[in-house]
């Protein structure tokens, strides 16, 4: 049976290629406007490909793009495997044109279902890091309490050079009081001592 193919312009998000396509390859390219996209239709034989364009070069090649790809087969959901991924790129500054994903269902009687979903982590890792946030406080009263003691130290001793330095001339003071009373003293008792010593002689 012979499908006849048209010459249609397919876009991706860094610019378009102009391909020869199906019916079937237009219908899954079209998302419900009057363009064309590349990506649902996924991987179209490089002979059909007559020229592309890419927004990066502002430039249009009469050639096909490059197309890398892989085959993952990875179960993305339950009856739901991803066969194919893969990308159109400019071969002159290799950016992306168009990226584009190829699903299938290994059982085609079955529904997809639920996305598979990867496996979460342990809960274990993050005990350490709670205890060391819980502990953090803790060490900083300490060290601020052991500062504040060494501070008030400081002070006391401060304040007891202070004393003694303003109790040091105070003290001078009533030593110069003491000398001067004994001074006073010995020169009465010697000036009594002359006037007896005169009584005494004066016969």
């Amino acid at each position: 049976m012979y499908t006849e193919l048209r010459l249609k312009k397919l876009r991706g998000s860094g610019g378009y290629i102009m391909a020869r396509v199906t019916d079937a390859q237009q219908l899954r390219g079209n998302l419900g406007g009057p363009e064309l996209f590349l990506a649902p239709v996924g991987r179209l034989p490089t002979d059909k490909i007559t020229r592309f364009y890419c927004n990066t070069c502002d430039a249009e090649y009469v050639r096909p793009p490059s197309i890398d790809f892989e085959n993952p087969q990875e179960m993305v959901a339950d009856n739901l495997m991803l066969v194919e991924k893969g990308q159109y790129a400019c071969d002159v500054c290799k950016s992306t044109i168009a990226e584009y994903r190829e699903f299938e269902k290994p059982d085609e009687a079955a529904e997809a279902g639920a996305a598979v979903r990867a496996e979460a982590e342990p809960k274990v890792k993050m005990v350490e890091p709670v205890a060391v946030a819980v502990e953090a406080p803790e060490a900083i009263a300490e060290v601020a309490e052991v500062e504040a003691v060494a501070e008030t130290a400081e002070v006391a001793v401060e304040a007891e050079a202070v004393v003694e330095t303003v109790e040091a001339p105070e003290a001078i003071a009533e030593v110069a009081e003491v000398e001067a009373v004994a001074e006073t003293a010995v020169a009465e008792v010697a000036a009594e001592a002359e006037a007896v010593v005169e009584t005494v002689e004066a016969p």
